[in-house]
């Protein structure tokens, strides 16, 4: 709803914005039929890659926000967009998230419409897309988040006391 919202907003204003929304969610999307609105419903991996690479940034908003686990929006990072998406309680802290994208409140409907604003213009996109893929390279590439996984694991393994079975792994 505040992608639809934002849109409605950006469209009254006459600014050039197309919206590609994908997933199961493109079956409720709310107002009314435009031409500028591309409901792609579900589509297999190899089709999602395609419209990614086909768009020119994406906009992410949840009302819990951003995380590592919404593959939506890592899809879009790893595929060289600017994503745009929101902090909530399940933004994970860990990660640098605010430098590399531009994110807002996930009920920040103003801030959210004026970035999203901000993406049509492409030194914008450019810049955010280039800090998105450091952000990617440094903070979630798959072997250093599997060393990562391991190392925890190694430490509460260890934490825990649990000796190695002799006749087991």
């Amino acid at each position: 709803a505040l992608t639809a919202r934002s849109a409605e907003r950006l469209w009254q204003k006459g600014l050039p914005l197309h919206l590609v929304v994908m997933g199961s969610s493109s079956d409720r999307w709310p107002g009314k039929p435009d031409t500028r609105l591309h409901k792609m419903g579900m589509l297999p991996a190899g089709e999602i890659s395609r419209t990614l690479q086909a768009c020119d940034f994406q906009a992410a908003p949840y009302l819990d926000g951003i995380s590592a686990r919404r593959t939506a929006a890592m899809a879009g990072i790893e595929h060289g967009l600017a994503v745009l998406s929101t902090k909530g309680r399940l933004t994970d802290s860990s990660l640098p998230w605010g430098g590399p994208l531009p994110m807002v409140d996930a009920k920040d409907e103003r801030g959210f419409c004026e970035l999203l604003e901000r993406l049509l213009l492409p030194d914008e996109r450019q810049r955010w897309a280039e800090a998105g893929a450091v952000f990617c390279r440094d903070h979630l590439d798959r072997e250093k988040l599997a060393g990562q996984y391991l190392d925890l694991l190694g430490s509460i393994v260890r934490q825990s006391g649990v000796r190695r079975r002799p006749d087991g792994p």
